[in-house]
């Protein structure tokens, strides 16, 4: 009977592994030998029940180690030899037998009754009664007692002060740091609401200073920092149990590298920030200078933080090697004359952080101030990290490991003075809404012609009135001046009256007239000079080729044709007749017709095409592609990549069309009719569309 009812071998091993995963956690070294010891007879008890344990590691380490305070699992982790590989329980066992057996050999005693420089406690060693402290009526809780409660803050404050109470708790024993119970409710800080100031601009922590005295209390030493602020009497003492209530300032460490460059003919060595916000990769002008390289010219809209633009004229590509090991890699990076100021701001002590010595950093003078002079962005931060992070201590930044060793980044404890630093860096590209109000733009019809300047009107008109053609067919356009020529004076009367003398004097020598005659015919015979009729040259000889010319033409691209072959050749032949006259020779033919290319030469054509197979080259022009062969246009579209449709996404899809001549209108009308009806429905910009409207994409 009492083996039936006590041999409950399932009851057995529910409590052996709910004790096994409950045990305390490690905060002093009766809880770290509890936790050795309950392990081992827990596996031990689970044996003798035919349980098989061995394969239960690698859920009991991680479990077990959590059990762990930080300084205890990082040197855990500093103890071991193949931190790689997965380690067994028995070495995590004889770990946490050595560490409590060297905490009693040094006489370490439970942190909560223990006094360090940063906490200060208090620790009363008369004997515990649950008689109020307040009121000696009852036996009642503090925080309930009526006497208590009637006091204002200040005065709590002070009976907390002398009781060397919690803070927090309103009881002995322990100072706030080790309390378990909750913060305030108004302020969330380290003291019991029965505490709290209501005044916002003043609270515990501003009433204390951090001025210790010691002073002596029944044969033991504590340490009380002195009260200066809001007290009674100046011989009134306070102490405070806790570093939460003192307001200290902290510095973000940013993750640096050492790293090594490559110039012409020589290698710098440079320090390096990483830094996953930004899209763009960085070096400064300064490391330019030193690596004696050339810049190549660009034109980069950088945008920051508050949508601020920095414009870029230069980027560099140049080698990068990292500094323990032989990898190397390209880096194509924007110049600019200072990436950031120099990191950190000010020196870091680190004379007390526990680094690993089995490890390499990546900036071993990470915690000295120095230039950066490059950033690392997006592209290669993701490459760049490895498997491995160690946090040093609460208050202390994070180890993590990567391919140019171990950096160091994250938040340090500590008085600091420091300059925020916040970088996104991207590509200026043209947002949403910019490109929703130009897709509105080319429909837009333009009412009101462009005014011409006055030095434009005068541009334009001297062009009309002084284009002539010479004897080869070449334009000649008359110097234009940009002032007006009647500033060098009245000339014409001058040089008419020089004329007639000229004539009176020949009247008067009939040899010298002859002379004169004869170099005037031989200047004329030599081509020097010779006589244009204006009528002639402004009829048009080539009719349909000069029409052509005047309503098929783009700047440069002449795109048209005709209803029949014979017409359509025609023109072919008048158009290269007269810009040919004019030494203009028409290049990158295409046609719809074998024929209009028979006199093209091959290195005169756009593209080869073969009207005997059934390849369908296609060609660009005004921003539409035209397949020759069939004779059609098509529009390419370029749809963004998303598994989601929005009304982000499709908007964006629809700015992307580029149809000036609205060949695609039937189409652009109905997404746009889509898009508003998305708007009727008032759906966000990241919101899933409807499962009816989703049906309706393509």
């Amino acid at each position: 009977m009492l083996l039936e009812r006590y041999n409950n071998k399932r009851l057995l091993v529910s409590k052996l592994v709910n004790e096994l995963t409950t045990t305390p956690g490690s905060t002093s070294m009766d809880n770290v030998k509890k936790l050795h010891d309950t392990t081992q007879e827990c596996l031990l008890a689970l044996q003798n029940l035919q349980i098989d344990t061995s394969t239960w590691e690698p859920l009991l380490l991680p479990i077990l180690l959590k059990k762990l305070d930080q300084p205890t699992r990082l040197r855990y982790e500093q103890s071991l030899s193949k931190p790689r590989e997965v380690q067994t329980l028995k070495e995590l066992l004889q770990f946490v037998e050595k560490h409590f057996q060297s905490m009693e050999a040094m006489g370490a005693k439970d942190k909560s009754t223990s006094s360090t420089a940063k906490v200060c406690t208090s620790v009363s060693k008369g004997h515990r009664n649950d008689t109020c402290s307040m009121c000696k009526k009852g036996k009642h809780p503090l925080f309930s007692c009526k006497e208590f409660l009637q006091q204002s803050p200040s005065a709590r404050f002070q009976f907390i002060q002398g009781q060397k109470y919690c803070h927090n708790c309103l009881k002995p024993g322990h100072g706030s740091k080790n309390c378990l119970l909750r913060n305030c409710l108004k302020c969330n800080k380290k003291h019991n609401r029965l505490l709290h100031f209501e005044d916002s601009k003043r609270d515990v922590s501003k009433d204390i200073t951090s001025v210790a005295t010691p002073t002596q209390d029944n044969g033991s030493q504590s340490t009380t920092p002195s009260r200066t602020k809001s007290t009674p009497s100046k011989d009134e003492a306070a102490s405070l149990t806790t570093a939460e209530h003192t307001k200290s300032n902290t510095y973000v460490l940013l993750s640096t590298a050492m790293v090594n460059v490559r110039g012409i003919g020589t290698e710098v060595q440079c320090r390096a920030t990483l830094d996953s916000g930004s899209q763009v990769n960085f070096v400064t002008e300064r490391l330019v200078k030193r690596l004696g390289i050339s810049t190549i010219p660009a034109s980069i809209s950088i945008s920051g933080i508050g949508s601020r633009s920095t414009k870029i004229q230069h980027r560099v590509n140049v080698a990068l090697q990292f500094r323990i090991n032989n990898f190397t890699t390209r880096l194509e990076a924007a110049v600019l004359p200072q990436i950031i100021s120099p990191q950190p701001s000010q020196e870091i002590k680190i004379d007390e952080w526990q680094i690993p010595e089995n490890i390499m950093l990546a900036d071993p003078s990470f915690n000295h101030p120095d230039k950066i002079d490059i950033l690392l962005g997006a592209e290669f931060y993701n490459q760049l990290m490895a498997a491995g992070q160690t946090k040093l201590s609460d208050d202390l930044p994070i180890l993590q490991s990567t391919v140019l060793g171990w950096i160091i980044a994250g938040k340090v404890s500590g008085n600091y003075i420091s300059n925020e630093i916040c970088g996104i860096c991207t590509n200026d590209h043209i947002n949403l809404d910019a490109a929703i109000a130009r897709l509105w733009e080319p429909e837009d019809v333009a009412t009101v012609r462009k005014q011409h300047s006055a030095a434009e009107k005068q541009c334009e008109a001297h062009f009309a009135q002084h284009t002539l053609i010479n004897e080869n067919g070449r334009f000649m356009v008359r110097l234009p001046f940009h002032e007006n020529p009647e500033a060098l004076g009245e000339s014409y009367g001058m040089a008419y009256n020089r004329f007639l003398a000229l004539e009176r004097r020949l009247a008067k020598s009939l040899q010298t007239k002859n002379q004169y005659v004869q170099f005037m015919e031989e200047y004329g015979i030599l081509g020097h000079m010779t006589q244009v009729d204006i009528d002639s040259i402004s009829k048009p000889r080539n009719p349909l080729g000069a029409q052509f010319l005047q309503d098929k033409f783009y700047v440069d691209d002449g795109i048209g044709g005709s209803d029949s072959l014979t017409t359509t050749m025609e023109i072919q032949q008048q158009l290269i007749h007269i810009l040919k006259q004019r030494g203009l020779n028409l290049r990158k033919w295409c046609a719809n017709h074998s024929q209009l290319l028979q006199n093209v030469g091959m290195e005169e054509q756009e593209v080869d095409i073969d009207f005997d197979n059934d390849i369908n080259q296609t060609i660009k022009t005004l921003g539409l592609i035209w397949m020759p062969k069939m004779d059609r246009f098509c529009v390419k579209v370029c749809l963004g990549s998303c598994s989601l449709a929005t009304k982000r996404s499709v908007s964006a899809d629809l700015a992307r069309l580029f149809d000036p001549l609205e060949i695609l209108a039937p189409i652009v009308v109905m997404a746009k009719l889509f898009i508003q009806g998305l708007w009727q429905r008032k759906l966000t910009w990241n919101e899933a569309l409807p499962a009816d409207m989703n049906e309706r994409l393509p």
